[in-house]
């Protein structure tokens, strides 16, 4: 997964090292799939994804966005999040999540295991999940 086109990662810088590296461990390009992680926001153009990933990548791998409408059911969190994951990230054997870390005004940071949440997600499990900013302990300290 990678971030989509609304986060400043260098996507067509990290990714072909990272290519690189799976086909040395012997992993067929028809088994690569970037999916760009959407969250709430629109679908790219093909030209976008060419753009965020580089033509060699895009020649080279399956580039998708993710699929809010094709995900599965995983189960829902003790909070009462549904945990709603892209098909094509929730079945894959291996993943490997690029992101950049920067301040977000309202949930702390982007980054890390915000590319499954809200990257991969579906809107009902995103809503859910950014309702809780407004919870009292969301503010407090340790």
């Amino acid at each position: 997964m990678t971030s989509d086109i609304s986060r400043p990662l260098p996507s067509s810088q990290i990714l072909p090292p990272v290519l690189e590296e799976l086909y040395i461990a012997g992993v067929p390009r028809e088994n690569i799939t970037v999916v760009f992680a959407l969250g709430s926001h629109r679908r790219h153009s093909e030209e976008e994804k060419i753009r965020l990933v580089g033509e060699q990548c895009y020649s080279q791998v399956r580039c998708i966005d993710s699929d809010s409408e094709d995900y599965v059911h995983m189960g829902v969190t003790k909070r009462g999040t549904p945990v709603d994951i892209t098909r094509s990230v929730a079945e894959a054997d291996f993943r490997i999540c690029l992101g950049n870390i920067e301040f977000h005004y309202f949930a702390g940071y982007s980054g890390g295991a915000k590319a499954l949440m809200p990257g991969v997600s579906t809107p009902e499990a995103i809503q859910i999940n950014h309702r809780m900013f407004t919870e009292e302990k969301a503010a407090q300290e340790g």
